[in-house]
């Protein structure tokens, strides 16, 4: 089976540097014109279910991807971006200020928790929990919009990334990475594919 994991497109709080988290943005105008993009290209592997973060951002992003196929999304929590907690929807400057915070994540950026809030590795948890049970699907194909974290949890997961080295990965707005699975065996075939922008 194929799974495409797509990060939603650019939101109105992604342009204001802000911690995003679980807080309600829409898409801004240069996340829907990177969503139709990515739809547009998206089309010709469908149609195939799609399933997306609950947030509005990454809801957005898969009813457009869906739409092409003329069909529906299912949403599912467990594909929501890292909590946050009491720096979600602040300036990445409330970090930066915070030296007690900053020294913590520095030291140990996948497990330390975020005020109110949740650690990486919290959140890697609940995405795996989501992704494996996609795996055992019978579905040839899956498309799934979600966020930078969940994508990075996923992709640590599959290639046993190293905690030292989580953060080493980026992933675009609207970039697609793809795994393929087959026979048991789990294969990254393209990770942050953003060559349709």
């Amino acid at each position: 089976m194929d799974i495409y994991l797509i990060r939603h497109g650019e939101s109105t709080g992604n342009n204001q540097h802000r911690f995003m988290g679980w807080s309600d943005y829409p898409l801004s105008p240069a996340g829907e014109l990177q969503t139709e993009v990515v739809a547009d290209r998206l089309a010709k592997l469908g149609p195939m279910p799609v399933i997306s973060s609950d947030l509005l951002r990454a809801r957005q992003t898969a009813m457009a991807i869906a739409g092409k196929w003329g069909g529906e999304i299912s949403t599912d929590s467990r594909w929501r971006e890292t909590n946050f907690g009491a720096l979600d929807d602040r300036s990445w400057d409330d970090l930066t200020n915070n030296a007690e915070l900053s020294a913590l994540m520095d030291n140990d950026p996948v497990n330390t928790p975020w005020p109110q809030g949740e650690s990486a590795a919290t959140m890697a948890n609940r995405v795996n929990e989501a992704f494996l049970e996609l795996c055992g699907s019978t579905d040839e194909s899956i498309a799934v919009v979600t966020h930078g974290g969940p994508i990075h949890a996923v992709v640590a997961h599959c290639l046993q990334i190293p905690p030292e080295k989580y953060w080493t990965l980026s992933f675009s707005h609207a970039g697609i990475t793809h795994i393929q699975i087959v026979d048991g065996w789990t294969s990254i075939i393209t990770v942050n594919d953003a060559g349709q922008l």
